[in-house]
């Protein structure tokens, strides 16, 4: 009997011993900013992905990495320890697995950051140009939050950023207040018409040209100084 007790012990303590020690080293990306997600409770989480090579595809990161100083704007490029623990010693609500730091391979401005900014609209296709900026509509583009949001020249919007890339961007449909505004009403239902057909955009000098599919120029925004 103590003999067999024995050889449990020791059955359990090498088993022990080995599930604490599982661990790998791997290669992560984290994106330029979070993302609001659902955990134990409400909080952000960090986008990520996994592999040598980049794509466009990102996953909500639950956990924290141990050493890691993000910094919101910038890609990373990053190897990490991915360690299993016991669960007999962590607790119920808390993640089994253990990310470390162990390198940072890169640290990239991201180059959409580039058109977040809040600007004037100053010309609309089938509309034209709005040389009095007071009544021009306005947006403000929050590329951490995938948000849109401004005045239509009449009506506050705001819009959901479904598609950015470098070269592309697409928004989800506006959601706006019901004032009517008889005098700017044509700039507002321009500026509609127009947003709802942008697929790509342009950012050069301080400009920033949203286009259409055809890559037709139909929204010149001004950076508000």
């Amino acid at each position: 009997m103590k003999l067999l007790q024995f050889v449990l012990a020791i059955l359990i303590l090498s088993s022990c011993s080995m599930f604490k020690h599982q661990s790998k080293t791997q290669t992560m990306w984290v994106n330029s900013s979070q993302t609001d997600c659902v955990g134990v409770g409400p909080q952000k989480c960090l986008l990520v992905q996994h592999g040598d090579s980049l794509t466009d595809v990102w996953q909500n990161f639950y956990d924290g990495i141990e050493g890691f100083d993000y910094e919101p704007g910038y890609i990373y490029q990053l190897e990490v320890k991915k360690t299993v623990l016991d669960p007999s010693e962590v607790p119920a609500d808390a993640s089994t697995i253990k990310y470390t730091l162990v390198n940072e391979l890169s640290k990239t401005l991201d180059p959409k950051l580039q058109i977040h900014d809040i600007y004037v609209i100053t010309n609309i296709s089938g509309y034209g140009e709005i040389k009095d900026l007071s009544i021009a509509p306005t947006m403000e583009i929050n590329t951490t939050k995938n948000q849109v949001f401004g005045k239509d020249a009449c009506n506050n919007y705001s819009a959901s950023i479904n598609l950015l890339t470098d070269t592309d961007i697409t928004f989800g449909m506006a959601m706006a207040t019901k004032m009517y505004c008889e005098e700017t009403m044509p700039i507002a239902d321009a500026f509609h018409k127009a947003f709802n057909q942008v697929k790509h955009y342009q950012y050069k000098e301080g400009l920033l040209y949203l286009m259409n599919d055809e890559r037709k120029v139909i929204l010149t925004l001004k950076k508000v100084d």
